[in-house]
């Protein structure tokens, strides 16, 4: 079966050279000059959550960090340094003008806290609690059988909005104008999001009209890579 598995991979990519990477050649050969991602994209795992797929995006436009959860630990917290590091090369050395954090509907992770499924002091656990205190102290995870499962989404991924700010990087950055930190959640059932604005508490559902817009800033042009 391991072999199997692997030999699809492998197929899988020698269809990706011939039917995507061969005709769109310049494209590629344009992304190895540099890059200048429209924006930094933190989302959660799930395989089922694409992120280039979901907004529309191709190479180069979009700086990916993926956890379980879409967590964002505080920054005085050991667990910090990948997400630090991503947000210092993002903001300094790319200078992206956005940041959207993206959680998702039926997300197992939280399903399974709801379902009293996740052992506590398991990995996952452990793991899930470093963004699940909101900025008075409220435990989510404590609390999450008081509420729906899509309630529980859109206020895990509020905290982690708010714990952006807490980052020194992010936080000058916006204060300066140069930077603009939103949530949003995406909908595996419709291929919705649910955006939540800056200040706004709620999440308001975008859906699909004749114009196309995004939450992304529009595209750049390329910059030279570090």
């Amino acid at each position: 079966m391991t072999q199997r598995i692997g030999i699809n991979l492998v197929q899988g990519n020698l269809r990706f050279q011939r039917e995507v990477f061969e005709p769109k050649k310049a494209s590629f050969e344009e992304l190895i000059q540099g890059q200048q991602p429209r924006a930094l994209y933190v989302g959660c795992a799930d395989s089922r959550v694409v992120a280039e797929m979901i907004l529309d995006v191709g190479p180069g436009e979009l700086f990916v960090v993926r956890n379980i959860g879409a967590i964002v630990p505080h920054p005085n917290d050991d667990a910090s340094t990948s997400l630090g590091a991503a947000l210092d090369y993002a903001i300094h050395v790319l200078e992206v003008p956005d940041i959207v954090v993206c959680g998702h509907d039926l997300c197992g992770a939280l399903r399974a806290i709801v379902d009293a499924n996740t052992k506590v002091g398991s990995h996952l656990e452990r793991w899930l609690r470093k963004g699940s205190s909101d900025v008075q102290g409220f435990d989510l995870i404590d609390h999450a059988r008081e509420m729906s499962i899509e309630q529980l989404v859109e206020r895990f991924v509020a905290v982690q909005v708010d714990t952006l700010m807490e980052y020194d990087v992010v936080r000058d950055s916006v204060s300066a104008g140069r930077l603009s930190v939103h949530g949003c959640v995406y909908d595996p059932r419709t291929g919705r999001l649910r955006i939540r604005q800056p200040g706004v508490e709620s999440f308001m559902e975008f859906r699909p009209v004749e114009t196309r817009t995004s939450i992304l800033p529009p595209p750049a042009s390329k910059v030279d890579a570090a």
